[in-house]
């Protein structure tokens, strides 16, 4: 498998375990009653964090403590972030899909958008 590849099925793998547990800590916040953008920050918030340290560790094999990348990343993160936060308060409150629907859209479309950006301009 070429480096490219093994980059992005590694970044693939800890996007989907980050996402997984950006998930589940939405699904617990929502089930003891957060409202569900709050929510989000929240679980949004964790999962970049672990991303990040996945990520910069075992798929880039970059300190993690860099400063730079961690910036990058993280201006990258809180970006799509907002962006998605409006997108699920759009879907929730305009369009009536269910919360926890709302987040398995949204989720797919940030990674895509992290994954381009990111090996781009934060792990070059």
């Amino acid at each position: 498998m070429s480096g490219h590849m093994k980059n992005f099925a590694s970044f693939s793998f800890f996007g989907l375990v980050a996402a997984g547990m950006d998930f589940c800590i939405y699904v617990a916040l929502i089930w003891i009653g957060v409202n569900p953008i709050f929510g989000n920050l929240l679980s949004s918030s964790v999962g970049v964090l672990i991303n990040y340290f996945l990520v910069s560790n075992f798929t880039f094999g970059v300190d993690f403590k860099n400063m730079r990348n961690l910036t990058i990343f993280f201006v990258v993160a809180v970006v799509l972030l907002i962006l998605t936060s409006l997108f699920l308060a759009f879907l929730i409150n305009s369009v009536a899909v269910n919360p926890l629907l709302a987040k398995i859209i949204t989720l797919p479309i940030s990674a895509v958008i992290k994954y381009v950006i990111n090996g781009k301009y934060t792990f070059i």
